[in-house]
């Protein structure tokens, strides 16, 4: 402090370069998440929105192989050191299950920087390497190096069109306007809807949170939300056995196939109403 006059110089790093936010719009993938910290999957996720993707979350090794033999994944951002199933032991799983042109890219996501952690992830089968804190410079890096799967659906639409349009049609002249004033009910509802189903999981009201899940699939199918149906039907089903146990990570899925429902949902009102 002598030395300095009192004042401590801090040195300023070089400018951090601005994420590519349309990095999603240039390059379409559809990607799996798997993470067992919640509160990583949500920073994880806010940055994968950053520029431009959604997500689809696994908690474990267990459930990422249990997602890929749903759907196809352009990339697998994989964490290393995970319960039931670390990501090395899925990673060569998902070697053993699928041929390469089939495979997903695989982005090891660990907080172990020490040196020969990237050989062991490498050894297993993972394409590519990033460090916990997850920076979104490097994450858009990573994902840049991804070339998309042949034949992998990518960057799906949260709401099928046709699905309203055939409901539209159904309801004769006065059809378009009818459907939009639908749309706008089911979303006004939509959060108090959600937060119900939240506080039932905070009490274990096992009902509750059945008949609000319930609530939330039948909606979501009318207007082809097919994904939120999906979740809301899992959760639906937890709900039925009392099983609530994977309830909150559900909720999390739902609230996060939210936004991009909206911003579909308010999309096609406006052109109902045009």
């Amino acid at each position: 402090m002598e030395i300095f006059g009192g004042r401590v110089q801090i040195a300023e790093g070089p400018p951090v370069a601005a994420p590519d936010e349309r990095l999603g719009e240039r390059l379409p993938l559809r990607i799996l998440l798997v993470e067992d910290n919640a509160v990583n999957q949500q920073l994880a996720l806010l940055m994968l929105r950053k520029v431009g993707y959604r997500a689809d979350v696994a908690a474990n090794g267990v459930e990422a192989l249990e997602a890929l033999e749903r759907q196809p994944y352009d990339a697998v951002l994989m964490d290393v050191e995970m319960p039931e199933m670390d990501g090395l032991e899925a990673t060569r799983r998902i070697h053993q299950r699928w041929p390469r042109e089939r495979r997903p890219h695989i982005v090891a996501v660990t907080a172990n920087a020490m040196q020969g952690e990237r050989e062991l992830c490498i050894q297993a089968g993972m394409d590519d390497y990033i460090t916990k804190p997850i920076h979104i410079e490097e994450l858009a890096d990573a994902l840049n190096r991804v070339a998309p799967r042949a034949g992998a659906r990518t960057a799906a639409p949260a709401v099928d069109p046709d699905v309203i349009g055939q409901l539209a049609a159904s309801l004769g002249e006065a059809g378009n306007g009818a459907v939009a004033e639908l749309i706008e009910t089911f979303l006004t509802g939509l959060p108090d809807l959600v937060a119900a189903v939240g506080t039932a999981l905070e009490r274990g009201d096992a009902g509750e949170v059945r008949r609000g899940a319930h609530t939330l699939k039948s909606n979501a199918a009318t207007f082809g939300a097919g994904t939120l149906a999906d979740l809301s039907r899992e959760l639906e089903s937890a709900g039925k056995a009392g099983a609530l146990d994977g309830g909150d990570r559900l909720l999390s899925r739902i609230e996060e196939e939210l936004g991009p429902v909206t911003r579909e949902l308010e999309t096609i009102m406006g052109e109902l109403r045009s």
